[in-house]
């Protein structure tokens, strides 16, 4: 019977005190995200940032830059008295911060969707006011020609009686 006894390695690892210090370890700090892995997921918060502060370009981003985008983002949104904390490669967050993080992707991602949709119904009534536009331009041409239509039916019609 070759393999590992779960129940013997749990029993090991809780002796050795490991399943505390992992424990207490995510109580701090639970999210660590590699830098590249923060910016992707929070890239959108960058747009809360002054044009001027935005890194001109995201991809490759060398891990000094990396550092000082996800801090910018993290300023951006996190409040104070969130714990964030920065090592060499990761984004070390509470569940808090992330939390306020995420939320804040959502806030932005809704304003995003309401403009769009501004744009959408703008578009739909530029359209439709084209259109209507246009029906109302070839109403009246129809009118106009009928009416011109009769007259030259009643100018006939006149030469005619003078005729007789």
């Amino acid at each position: 019977a070759s393999g590992f006894d779960a129940e013997m390695v749990a029993a090991q690892l809780r002796c050795a005190g490991v399943l505390e210090a992992v424990r207490v370890a995510r109580t701090g700090y639970p999210i660590r995200l590699q830098f590249q892995v923060f910016i992707a997921d929070f890239q959108l918060l960058l747009k809360k940032l002054p044009k001027g502060d935005r890194p001109a370009k995201l991809w490759p981003l060398q891990t000094a830059t990396a550092r000082i985008t996800c801090e910018q983002i993290v300023k951006s949104c996190v409040s104070e008295g969130a714990r964030v904390a920065y090592g060499k490669n990761k984004v070390f967050l509470s569940a808090e911060a992330h939390q306020e993080l995420r939320n804040a992707r959502i806030e932005l991602k809704a304003a995003f969707a309401i403009q769009m949709q501004a744009v959408g119904r703008g578009q739909l009534g530029r359209s439709a006011a084209r259109a209507e536009r246009r029906r109302r331009v070839e109403e009246e041409r129809r009118r106009k020609e009928e009416e011109e239509r009769l007259r030259l039916q009643l100018e006939e019609e006149e030469r005619r009686l003078r005729e007789q």
